[in-house]
């Protein structure tokens, strides 16, 4: 399997997750931001696909505004989750696959020395990190949602 096949997959694997835990997801704020991450994936697969024929084009996502956006409806709605351990897992489970996607871009670049390949790898990489993020935002809200807007208000999370 040539790298490109192995980002290929892991951009589908992620997408199939997001899609699988918004349709089942119950609330619609989280239904919404599952499909934005799903959407980016399909985005990144398409990326990947324009970088092994050479066409290189890439525009960079807003899914961090619309999450927090979400969140903070939510907090004003004051919406509690009651979620499970097997709810917690799964969302653990999906920041192990961008953890493993921004490691993989990571290794593209060390194994590339083309300037326009290592720009889209590093711009691939930022993507899931902010995947990475937003699934850190998930698990702090649900966990202790009462003090998430203190924690995104005054968040020092470096900017992409």
């Amino acid at each position: 399997m040539s790298l490109y096949d192995m980002a290929l997959k892991l951009e589908v694997d992620s997408r199939e997750y997001y899609i699988k835990q918004a349709e089942e997801a119950e609330n619609e704020g989280l239904k919404k931001i599952f499909h934005k991450l799903a959407d980016d994936e399909q985005k990144h697969y398409e990326y990947v696909q324009k970088l092994a024929s050479g066409n290189l084009e890439f525009k960079e996502t807003d899914v961090l505004n619309d999450v927090k956006n979400v969140f903070t409806e939510l907090l004003e709605k004051d919406i509690k989750f009651e979620m499970n351990l097997s709810t917690i897992e799964a969302y653990e489970f999906a920041k192990k696959m961008e953890q493993e996607s921004i490691d993989y871009y990571q290794k593209l670049q060390k194994d590339n020395t083309d300037p326009t390949t290592l720009d889209l790898l590093k711009k691939l990489e930022n993507e899931e990190r902010k995947h990475l993020l937003t699934l850190e935002d998930i698990l702090l809200y649900m966990r202790k949602p009462e003090t998430w807007v203190e924690h995104a208000e005054f968040n020092i999370r470096e900017t992409y």
